[in-house]
């Protein structure tokens, strides 16, 4: 089809004309407006261009409007940023709605994970942490015999929860088995552990970040369950206990420790094992802790770490002596039940860890966890944990337990128990 486009006739219009240059003819000719011009290629492509780049400004604003319109629904609703999971200590399996410092709790399908990485199966059925199976019935089935209990069918609920200040701190003593302390306890129902040394109390930049920070670490518990954290740099270091007194004046304190010399050797081993991988110059443990006239050499921070009796006169100074519970470290590898019902007993909490939740471990030479969904299957701790130590020669060992024979006396008398060291 074509399109005819007459042009109007030509008006002069007043007393205006416009400069025709033709190189036959120098007259100017009277000027006129057209009313239609038919646009060139390029002016056409750069009004498409424009067309679209306002088209395409005009989708991402309502997405983006969009997005925020579903953001605030979201807050309004929830008021949280993340949703994650949660075991609670009766073994429902709950879904929780994390907002930060405290959060709420509704029960889900029986099929949730718990925060402490408990796994589910195919079939719906799950371990909570205290080694009883959940499925989707909502019943809870497991290998304790009296200890099992049914939960009854899922409900929704919402009691709050809340990132709490531990009530109990694992305080020390370093390479005495406080990993594996507090990784036992987190097998009760009531106690929840947080997962790193945090190190507040002795590091300056951490304290200086204040309680809220700290708070942060913390797991969410609920009210009448303990927020337990461990930091073995805290039994050596003098600042800390008044620090600690200043957050809570009642908080429970477990210190364990180990026959020193055992403790010295272990902490060597793994210093050894740091500066091998790194390809660093190490030197043999004789040479490291004697000097060269053979005494004990006190400068040595593995040997002024199992001086405990001086430690803890620092922290006997600020806590009451009931306020301090002493864990026997060599007991906890060789029979971990005794210790801890000893612990469970100082944090007024009912018996639940036994027997049927550890399996000594022939190739490691130390109980681990139980599967409770596969007898074959153990939770061990990491392989840092029970490296092999070097051979000291017995000359050596009889001088390291020489030096240390006074000083553990002085701290069998502080702490009212002796130990076979």
């Amino acid at each position: 089809m074509i399109i005819d486009f007459k042009l109007p006739p030509e008006k002069p219009i007043g007393k205006a004309t416009i400069p025709h240059h033709n190189h036959h003819d120098h007259q100017q000719q009277p000027a006129f407006i057209p009313c239609f011009r038919w646009p060139t290629r390029g002016t056409l492509l750069v009004s498409v261009t424009l067309a679209g780049c306002l088209l395409l400004a005009t989708i991402l604003l309502l997405l983006s409007v969009a997005t925020s319109a579903l953001h605030t629904l979201h807050t309004s609703l929830l008021q949280v940023p993340n949703i994650t999971t949660f075991l609670h200590p009766d073994n429902n399996f709950l879904l929780l709605v994390d907002d930060g410092l405290n959060g709420r709790m509704v029960e889900f399908d029986g099929r949730s994970v718990g925060l402490d990485g408990q796994n589910i199966a195919l079939d719906g059925r799950t371990v909570g942490r205290d080694g009883r199976t959940v499925g989707l019935d909502g019943l809870t089935v497991g290998p304790d015999g009296p200890d099992s209990q049914s939960v009854g069918r899922p409900r929704w609920t919402t009691e709050r929860l809340a990132r709490r200040l531990p009530q109990c701190i694992i305080i020390g003593a370093r390479k005495s088995g406080t990993r594996a302390l507090i990784e036992f306890l987190n097998l009760h129902p009531r106690i929840r552990k947080a997962s790193d040394e945090i190190h507040f109390f002795d590091e300056e930049q951490n304290f200086q970040r204040g309680l809220d920070w700290y708070r942060r670490k913390m797991p969410f518990s609920y009210a009448d369950q303990i927020t337990i954290e461990k930091s073995p740099a805290y039994f050596i270091t003098r600042y800390v206990p008044e620090r600690i007194r200043a957050m809570n004046a009642t908080i429970r304190l477990v210190i364990v420790v180990k026959d020193p010399v055992t403790r010295v050797i272990s902490d060597y081993a793994q210093t050894l094992a740091n500066r091998i991988k790194k390809g660093k110059h190490y030197l043999s443990f004789e040479d490291t802790v004697l000097t060269p006239d053979g005494a004990v050499d006190v400068s040595y921070k593995p040997i002024r770490v199992s001086l405990y009796h001086r430690h803890l006169e620092y922290w006997l100074r600020v806590f009451p002596r009931d306020q301090l519970l002493i864990v026997d470290g060599d007991r906890l590898v060789t029979d971990p039940v005794l210790e801890l019902e000893r612990v469970e007993t100082f944090l007024g909490l009912e018996h639940r860890i036994n027997a049927s939740h550890f399996h000594f471990n022939a190739t490691k030479g130390f109980f681990c966890i139980r599967d409770a969904q596969n007898d074959r299957v153990d939770r061990c701790l990491s392989k840092t944990k029970g490296r092999a130590h070097p051979d000291v020669p017995s000359d050596v060992m009889a001088k390291l337990r020489d030096f240390f024979r006074p000083h553990n006396e002085r701290f069998f008398r502080e702490i009212g128990r002796r130990f076979d060291w």
